[in-house]
């Protein structure tokens, strides 16, 4: 998970505690590694180590997946990586079977709505507090068209 404290990390942390927990999932441990590919890839080292079997690890941020996955592949481990953002190089190796997966909000949608909200507050007119921007669940399956939406959306 992201660096203790910060909202954003709280509140991925929480939600997916208590989704997996409502699967039955058992969760060994929470680690901080501060959002730093750096510090993820220690972080799973050191779980690797501890532990004889981890089936997946699941970040709150892409940077900290790329370092976990670092470090299952240098372990030779079979332990799955997720991740969150959706950011391109996850993406990609995602479509190569690298990944799990990642959860990608819309970065596109959250510029527009954005734009549009602020020119709406501008004009003094009623913004909502929280506004929802879209997430989608990017998986081997799926990862090559998402890839080939968001180059449609930069204009490649």
């Amino acid at each position: 998970r992201g660096r203790l404290g910060d909202k954003t990390h709280d509140d991925r942390e929480a939600g997916l505690k208590k989704a997996l927990e409502a699967g039955g999932v058992e969760i060994l441990e929470i680690k901080a590694a501060d959002s730093e590919a750096e510090k993820a890839m220690n972080v799973m080292q050191d779980l690797l180590n501890r532990y004889d079997n981890i089936d997946l690890v699941i970040t709150t941020a892409d940077s900290m997946a790329q370092g976990a996955q670092r470090a299952v592949e240098a372990a030779g481990a079979k332990t799955l990586v997720y991740g969150f953002d959706g950011t391109i190089p996850v993406v990609e190796m995602t479509a190569e079977g690298k990944f799990l997966g990642s959860t990608a909000q819309s970065p596109y949608n959250m510029g527009a709505m954005g734009v549009e909200n602020a020119v709406k507050a501008v004009k003094g007119e009623k913004v909502e507090a929280r506004i929802d921007t879209g997430a989608e669940v990017i998986t081997v399956e799926n990862a090559k068209a998402y890839l080939d939406n968001i180059n449609k959306l930069l204009g490649n």
